[in-house]
């Protein structure tokens, strides 16, 4: 599922109006916001670079593997 929303969105988010703005930045199946366009995921350094797909989750349609991502990098933030 992550991976059909990860291309789709992908293929939309590289849709632009003639202004440079995105012409749609939410999930193609439910319309929700994308985890890389949300504040927690910009404030999360080096998160891109550890799950280069977390930018292309879905807050709602991938809520279990957002939670999951988010849980697994304050625990690796912990051990250090």
């Amino acid at each position: 599922m992550a991976r059909v929303c990860r291309r789709i969105s992908s293929e939309i988010l590289g849709a632009r109006f003639s202004n440079g703005r995105r012409a749609n930045e939410g999930c193609p199946f439910c319309g929700s916001e994308l985890f890389g366009t949300t504040r927690d995921y910009q404030r999360l350094h080096l998160l891109e670079t550890l799950s280069p797909e977390s930018k292309y989750l879905c807050i709602s349609c991938d809520r279990e593997k957002v939670a999951d991502l988010l849980s697994k990098y304050r625990l690796g933030l912990a051990d250090d």
